[in-house]
C-alpha cells in the first residue's frame, strides 16, 4: 500500500524523492506524487543528490599521464580462482532477459548461480537505464550487460570488466572466456585499475551531502511538478541487440532445470 500523501507540505522542509532500483522497478503510481518533491536523490548523476551506487576515484597521486598502458598488476589474480563464471542475482524475471542469457552461456560454459532464484558475473544490470550502474570493488572481472558503454565509462574501474556487446554471439563470449580462464596474464591485466584508484560505495557521502543541502539557506528549492516524466520507464532503452535472436529461444522451465 502506498503511504498516504500528506495534505500539507511546510514551507520550511525539503521532501526528497529517494530511489535506489530503476523506474523499470518503481511501481507505484508517480502521477500521484507529482508537485510535492523538491530535490531528488538517485543513482542518476542529474538529481539533486548524487547517490551513485558505486563509483570509481581516482588516488589522488594519479596523473593524466597514469593509464592502464603503464601500470601492472599488483599481484596474480588468477591465484586461487575456482570456477569460470558465477551470477549473483535476485530478480528472477527481467525486462532484458538476462536469465535466457546466461541460460545459453551455460550450455557453453560452466556457470555457478547464487541468489534467491537459483539457476546458476556481476554487472548484469535487470534494466538498461540511465546512470543505472552497479560498481563493486570486486576482485573477479565482470561481466556486462545492460549497462551502456558510455555509463560504464564514466563511472566503472577502467579496463576491469567484459561487456556482452563486444562479442556477437554468446558462444564468441564462452570461448573468449575460455582463453581468459587459460592466460593468467591476460586475466590479471583485469585487474590493472586498482593500481590507479578504488571503487566507493558513497551511501555515507550521500547523506552527508543531503545534510549540507538541508542546513544552507542559500541552497535552491525547487518543485518536481512531473516526477512522474523525470523518473520514468522510458527513460530505460531495449537491447541493442534482440535477446531471443541472439540466445534462441529459453523457457524458463528449462532455465529452472540447469539447461
Amino acid at each position: 500500500m502506498p503511504l498516504p500523501i500528506p495534505d500539507y507540505h511546510p514551507p520550511h522542509q525539503r521532501w526528497v524523492f529517494k530511489m535506489r532500483e530503476s523506474p523499470v522497478h518503481t511501481y507505484r503510481n508517480l502521477s500521484d506524487y507529482n508537485g510535492i518533491f523538491n530535490w531528488t536523490m538517485t543513482y542518476r548523476s542529474d538529481s539533486d543528490i548524487y547517490n551513485p551506487r558505486g563509483i570509481f576515484v581516482p588516488y589522488k597521486n594519479v596523473t593524466r599521464q597514469d593509464t592502464l598502458d603503464n601500470v601492472h598488476p599488483d599481484k596474480d589474480y588468477a591465484q586461487g580462482k575456482t570456477g569460470l563464471v558465477s551470477w549473483f542475482v535476485s530478480h528472477c524475471v527481467t525486462d532484458n532477459k538476462r536469465e535466457h542469457y546466461v541460460g545459453k552461456l551455460h550450455k557453453f560454459v560452466s556457470v555457478d548461480i547464487y541468489g534467491r532464484y537459483n539457476l546458476a558475473p556481476a554487472y548484469i544490470s535487470a534494466s538498461i537505464c540511465t546512470n543505472n550502474i552497479l560498481v563493486h570493488a570486486h576482485t573477479r572481472t565482470p561481466i556486462v550487460m545492460g549497462a551502456p558503454r558510455e555509463d560504464l565509462r564514466r563511472f566503472a574501474p577502467p579496463g576491469s570488466y567484459i561487456h556482452v556487446d563486444d562479442f556477437e554471439t554468446v558462444e564468441q563470449l564462452a570461448n573468449y572466456l575460455q582463453e581468459l580462464d587459460a592466460d593468467d596474464v591476460a586475466y590479471s591485466r583485469y585487474f590493472r585499475w586498482k593500481q590507479l584508484g578504488e571503487v566507493i560505495k558513497n551511501g555515507e557521502s550521500a547523506y552527508c551531502r543531503l545534510c549540507e543541502a538541508l542546513h544552507d539557506a542559500n541552497e535552491h528549492v525547487k518543485w518536481y511538478d512531473h516526477i512522474d516524466t523525470w523518473w520514468s520507464k522510458t527513460d530505460c532503452a531495449a537491447l541493442q541487440k534482440d535477446i531471443a535472436e541472439v540466445t534462441g529461444k529459453v523457457s524458463r522451465r528449462k532455465l529452472e532445470n540447469g539447461m
